[in-house]
């Protein structure tokens, strides 16, 4: 007990005295208080440990900056890598749960997440912002190392306090683009399809109230007007159900005028054979 109270003697002189002493093999450090070891500067400014190699060239320093507001590790002299070997590490929380558990806001320009067993040669998933120009930033989620990988999603312009949109993608399955979707196939689920035409019981309008109804409204009925769309758009599903019902409701009124076409025929041909 004696001798670790006069090594902690000896090196707390040493720190107060800015001399330096070469001390042999592990210093053990113990105290019934919790502040096992204090530092104190003369002067506010910088105050910290330092790392250095046999050659005394500076490696590695830990401590306050030189207005005391930042507390920093710094790495230097081709020494590159920081390293916390288990446990977890807890940024804003006393108990960390993961690995890296943090308790608040995370800015970074680049965010990479890797798996070695993803992919051949272990790709990446790459989330960061491109700048573009002003006023016209893209987030962009880059999955491997070519760009036929890339998703981008972003913000074209920013006119009136409006940010234009030129994809979005959101949480109930919406997504809203501003240019063009090219895909070799699109697949639309949509219940109930059109064949309710064709039902025994079907209502279909007759063509002398379809007229009167364009003739008023400018549009066929069930469909919406050009102002409706050009505010809300189409429903492809719906708008192709809407088409398919047009269609068949135009293939009964063919079905029954080429009836009538072929009874008027009829009676013309007997009227003639009357007339011989």
């Amino acid at each position: 007990m004696k001798k670790i109270i006069l090594l902690f003697f000896l090196i707390s002189y040493s720190i107060l005295n800015a001399q330096n002493h070469k001390l042999e093999g592990p210093i053990w450090l113990k105290s019934g208080r919790d502040n096992i070891q204090v530092y104190q500067t003369e002067d506010n400014s910088w105050l910290y440990s330092e790392w250095l190699d046999n050659s005394n060239i500076r490696r590695a320093y830990m401590g306050l900056d030189n207005n005391l507001s930042s507390f920093v590790l710094g790495l230097e002299n081709s020494t590159d890598k920081f390293s916390i070997i288990g446990g977890n590490v807890g940024i804003g929380t006393s108990d960390p749960a993961h690995t890296l558990d943090v308790n608040g806001t995370v800015q970074a320009k680049v965010f990479d997440f890797i798996d070695q067993n993803l992919g051949i040669n272990g790709d990446r998933v790459r989330i960061f912002r491109d700048d573009v120009q002003y006023d016209k930033a893209i987030l962009k989620v880059q999955i491997g190392d070519e760009r036929h990988g890339e998703v981008q999603l972003g913000y074209t312009s920013y006119v009136n306090g409006d940010w234009y949109k030129s994809m979005a993608f959101y949480g109930n399955g919406t997504a809203i683009f501003s240019g063009s979707v090219r895909a070799p196939e699109v697949r639309v689920r949509i219940d109930p399809w059109a064949d309710f035409v064709f039902d025994k019981d079907y209502e279909l309008m007759p063509l002398e109230a379809v007229e009167k109804f364009i003739n008023k409204n400018k549009h066929l009925p069930e469909i919406p007007t050009a102002k409706q769309v050009k505010k809300d758009g189409i429903n492809l599903g719906e708008m192709n159900a809407k088409l398919l019902q047009k269609i068949e409701e135009l293939t009964l009124h063919l079905i029954e005028l080429n009836k009538k076409n072929k009874q008027l025929a009829e009676e013309i041909s007997q009227i003639r054979k009357n007339q011989n």
